[in-house]
């Protein structure tokens, strides 16, 4: 898909390379030439780039997203499914008292995140939330919930979860 303003920077810059103004009577310039000019721009600049985190703009290379923003970024989605499965297990993983498969998607999700955060940052720190995800993922199905078996361990891995949420919170 193409970026719009970058159609319009792109035919804005082809008009002031032939003179069109606001300021000045434009010369004549067939559409062709103005066209040729600007499919030309469009070549050049939407070539597929190498995946060096570097993105292409007008010409310029513009760094992507830094370490520290990725890793505010991952906290964030991390902080959001603990926030969630918190709210899930209070409610002993049950929506009216009828057990819900709500909590088992949360687990795997905190898992997938802290693993990959290790993966950016080599901080082990996130290993702690890994396996607690992994453990605890058995016992938050929608079969277990339904089971009432873990009921009495539902709020405490709430308060678990509540307490490494905020570790990565701050």
């Amino acid at each position: 898909m193409i970026d719009i303003t970058r159609i319009g920077m792109m035919l804005l810059k082809t008009a002031v390379v032939h003179g069109v103004s606001a300021a000045r009577t434009p010369h004549k310039v067939s559409l062709d030439e103005l066209m040729k000019d600007f499919n030309t721009s469009i070549t050049e600049t939407t070539q597929p780039q190498e995946r060096t985190g570097l993105r292409q703009v007008e010409g310029v290379a513009e760094v992507g997203v830094t370490t520290d923003e990725t890793v505010k970024h991952q906290k964030r989605e991390m902080a959001k499914e603990m926030l969630l499965l918190e709210a899930h297990l209070v409610q002993k993983c049950k929506i009216h008292g009828k057990a819900c498969d709500c909590c088992q998607k949360h687990p795997l999700m905190l898992e997938a995140l802290a693993n990959e955060t290790i993966g950016i940052t080599g901080d082990n720190s996130y290993r702690e939330i890994a396996d607690w995800a992994r453990e605890v993922a058995p016992i938050v199905t929608a079969e277990s919930s339904a089971s009432g078996q873990y009921d009495d361990q539902y709020p405490e891995l709430a308060r678990q979860l509540r307490d490494m949420r905020k570790k990565v919170m701050m």
